[in-house]
């Protein structure tokens, strides 16, 4: 037990004399080491301060660039909106043009139906007057002549000089 009583009291005296002498040296140079604590905070705030100084004009040219950015973006929505809004006035337009011309069609398929319900009982008339009637056959037995054939059928008609399509028509009265 000396043994370790005699190394806990060494180890007791160096801790001692280690301590009073790291006391005394501070103690000694406390305004110097105030005075390198002082310094290193000024040099850090320094260094802060720069640091905060350079993020906030990064953060104001971001700013400005994203600003002209922003004003791009916004006439771009605005010549958007106009376009958009005459495709609407022009959709609109030609809805109303589709009505109109969807009534016309279904008028003129009206018109059509009403056309061919006629031409098939004139045909039928006919075909009955031709069973029934023998001068109305031979009548339209005839062959039509080329100068009416052509006002019938849409071909142009031969041009005849000094006919001028009323010839053995009487006159007008006026």
């Amino acid at each position: 037990m000396t043994l370790l009583s005699n190394l806990f009291a060494a180890a007791k005296t160096a801790t001692t004399t280690f301590g009073s002498t790291t006391w005394s040296w501070i103690s000694g140079k406390a305004r110097l080491i105030i005075e390198y604590v002082l310094i290193g905070i000024v040099v850090s705030l320094a260094g802060f301060t720069l640091a905060i100084w350079l993020q906030r004009r990064e953060l104001a040219q971001q700013v400005t660039k994203l600003s002209g950015t922003v004003g791009t973006l916004s006439g771009t929505v605005t010549e958007q909106a106009n376009i958009n809004r005459q495709q609407d006035a022009a959709l609109a337009e030609l809805s109303r043009l589709r009505g109109i011309d969807s009534k016309a069609l279904t008028d003129l398929n009206g018109e059509l139906a009403m056309a061919g319900k006629k031409g098939d009982g004139l045909r039928q008339r006919i075909a009955q007057l031709e069973k029934n009637n023998a001068d109305a056959r031979a009548l339209l037995d005839t062959p039509v002549p080329a100068d009416l054939g052509c006002l019938l059928d849409g071909r142009p008609c031969p041009a005849t000089a000094g006919h001028d399509g009323n010839q053995g028509r009487p006159p007008a009265s006026r």
